[in-house]
């Protein structure tokens, strides 16, 4: 269900009891207001009877007052839950997602995005919380606050990094500057995790990171601290998506630089480039990539996945 407003009812208004659902195995609420308390209701009943393995509540309320979505967490059990995506707009108490969290540990595969700003005294998330995450996708931030504590997520594998960059036309109060720093401070984060071999990242094309690309935003004596080199563990790389339609010719130019900066990258995707430009600068692409990183086995871009070493022999020819 998506883009749904249901205010709460008039004083004198006829109460509707809503039979809940008991069947569903997924539940995916996309910007909507559901103030509405027989609604709000069935909606509560219908997800904690129900055996559901995927949620997803994407900009979604479910009062008029905007704090209460802690409030409205704690009253969900979803013993069988698996998947979960939690992208929200509004205050959020990381102890009531912590207390969510800790009480759901089939969780395999997070999502979660929040404007709630972390500082170094916000608590952390138990040690022995989400056992089993193997794909966690979230803003720079949160994710360092995930793994602060020494020994948690035992199991993650993957990570989205998400800078949450704004649509284009869309206004942002945190310059791009400000979340590559973050970007960067994560990537040295996950430089002790060995366990996690494989990475993805939402990064624009339009030429607002061309800098960040070739100098970083750290940079020591003048150079780029090229922080990425020290992810040894990381095999596995995904350009997850490009934001808005301008593609800036620059901005492709430098990422087979960039890449070759991990030094053990087997396989990259960039799947989510398909349809923005030609075959042929595509082409022309992966091939920068193959040769830029000489330890790729597999690029991939749309459905086929390409042999680094044809590309490379291609280039020779």
């Amino acid at each position: 269900m998506s883009g749904i407003t249901i205010l709460s009812e008039r004083k004198r208004g006829r109460q509707i009891e809503i039979p809940p659902l008991a069947t569903l195995t997924t539940f995916d609420l996309h910007s909507s207001m559901l103030a509405n308390p027989p609604i709000r209701k069935w909606i509560i009943h219908t997800i904690n009877m129900s055996p559901i393995t995927t949620l997803f509540l994407n900009r979604v309320t479910f009062s008029a007052d905007k704090s209460s979505f802690g409030k409205d967490l704690s009253l969900l059990t979803l013993p069988f839950l698996t998947n979960l995506s939690i992208i929200i707009r509004d205050n959020l108490q990381f102890d009531d997602f912590s207390a969510f969290l800790c009480r759901h540990r089939t969780i395999l595969n997070l999502t979660f995005k929040c404007d709630t700003i972390i500082s170094s005294s916000t608590p952390t998330l138990p040690k022995d919380a989400l056992p089993l995450l193997d794909t966690l996708h979230a803003t720079p931030r949160y994710i360092q606050h995930f793994l602060r504590p020494r020994g948690s997520l035992p199991n993650l594998r993957h990570v989205d990094l998400d800078p949450d960059f704004p649509l284009m036309f869309e206004r942002s109060e945190q310059p791009p500057t400000e979340r590559l720093a973050d970007v960067e401070d994560t990537l040295a984060c996950l430089a002790p995790r060995d366990g996690i071999t494989s990475l993805g990242f939402f990064l624009p094309l339009d030429g607002a990171e061309n800098t960040w690309l070739t100098k970083g935003c750290h940079p020591r004596q003048g150079k780029r601290m090229d922080v990425e080199q020290s992810l040894v563990h990381i095999k596995k790389f995904q350009l997850r998506t490009a934001i808005g339609l301008r593609v800036n010719a620059e901005t492709v130019s430098l990422i087979p630089k960039w890449l070759s900066l991990f030094p053990c990258l087997e396989y990259a995707n960039f799947s989510n480039m398909l349809g923005l430009r030609s075959f042929t600068e595509n082409e022309l692409f992966l091939r920068a990539v193959a040769e830029a990183c000489p330890g790729i086995r597999t690029l991939q871009l749309g459905l086929f996945s390409t042999s680094a070493a044809d590309l490379r022999q291609g280039a020779e020819q």
